[in-house]
């Protein structure tokens, strides 16, 4: 009895050891009305699992952004194991404007193993016409205008 319960607790170790979450994005700068894709697989297939996602927003500023997650739901898997997040453009909103640092991803629970590291940033890019009065806090320091001559 000890000898299969050894067994079985040493293949369950195993069996999450070589599972392997990858999550990858069509880009890792963007700037508004950019297509945005977010892609979670999974090896082997974990069908019709939440996943959780962990992040940190900084604004250009230094402060906190408000698009942090610490764990957070943000979906559950197909049949094929995948999460797709994707929209068709980023909206012209300050609010996603920043950097965001250490974004991994957990599939089944949020103590599952977690994705490799993916850093990236949201920028205002090149607007046309005026510029808005929030543009400032939507590029690094100095970008603003470099771009937007």
């Amino acid at each position: 009895m000890r000898k299969l319960l050894l067994f079985i607790i040493l293949f369950c170790l195993s069996s999450s050891a070589i599972s392997a979450v990858h999550s990858s994005r069509n880009t890792l700068s963007y700037t508004f009305h950019d297509y945005v894709e977010h892609v979670i697989t999974t090896n082997p297939i974990q069908a019709n699992q939440p996943v959780y996602s962990w992040r940190t927003h900084t604004k250009f500023n230094g402060d906190s952004g408000p698009l942090s997650y610490d764990g957070d739901y943000i979906g559950d898997t197909n049949s094929k194991g995948q999460l797709v997040i994707s929209a068709p453009h980023l909206p012209m909103n300050p609010i996603y404007c920043g950097y965001f640092t250490g974004e991994r991803v957990a599939v089944g629970s949020r103590n599952a193993p977690k994705s490799n590291v993916l850093n990236f940033m949201i920028t205002a890019g090149v607007l046309p016409g005026p510029l808005p009065p929030w543009i400032h806090q939507c590029g690094p320091k100095g970008s603003i205008d470099k771009n937007n001559k």
